[in-house]
């Protein structure tokens, strides 16, 4: 049985359909949920987003824009908004910053998780570099539970992510295994 569905449109603009397509979702009884890059994000686009999604992440190319995306959408009254911030050598500092202005900046005061995304280097214009370290992505992640910061990963990361908290309390351990 399908539930939901992931969209990733990058600008909101880009497929005239996607209302449309969301709409049919929707009589189907599919959850429509999708990722988008907060630009050209007018009131009327985050209306219809509140009105069909239960999900929306934003990704993270810079502060402004994600931010006020995230803020326009949680002022609608959306729970599950999400930041996806890609995870690779070269985005890894960034990654803590975007901890502790999460924690700061009041346009996410009601921001639901970071999301990291871990690189997969496809692709003849990738530039970046897998993060190979277990112990940096451990850091990453003995910060954000420390710190309550709210996270998630992808797929790709799950099996780092189980050894990152592999030396945390018993209880704890077991909690976000099962998560």
């Amino acid at each position: 049985t399908l539930t939901q569905i992931a969209f990733g449109i990058g600008d909101i603009g880009a497929n005239p359909d996607l209302f449309n397509i969301m709409q049919l979702c929707v009589d189907q009884k599919i959850v429509p949920n999708i990722t988008i890059n907060g630009e050209n994000l007018t009131d009327d686009y985050a209306n219809k987003l509140a009105h069909y999604c239960g999900a929306v992440a934003v990704s993270y190319y810079g502060d402004d824009v994600c931010f006020n995306a995230v803020k326009k959408l949680t002022d609608l009254g959306m729970k599950q908004i999400n930041i996806h911030a890609l995870l690779c050598e070269e985005t890894y500092e960034n990654c803590f910053e975007l901890m502790k202005k999460a924690k700061t900046d009041e346009r996410l005061k009601n921001l639901n998780a970071i999301v990291f995304l871990w690189l997969k280097p496809k692709g003849k214009r990738n530039q970046f570099n897998r993060l190979t370290s277990l112990e940096k992505y451990r850091k990453l992640v003995d910060y954000a539970l420390d710190n309550n910061q709210r996270i998630g990963f992808d797929s790709c990361s799950a099996n780092a992510f189980l050894k990152a908290v592999a030396e945390r309390p018993f209880e704890e351990r077991k909690r976000l295994a099962e998560m």
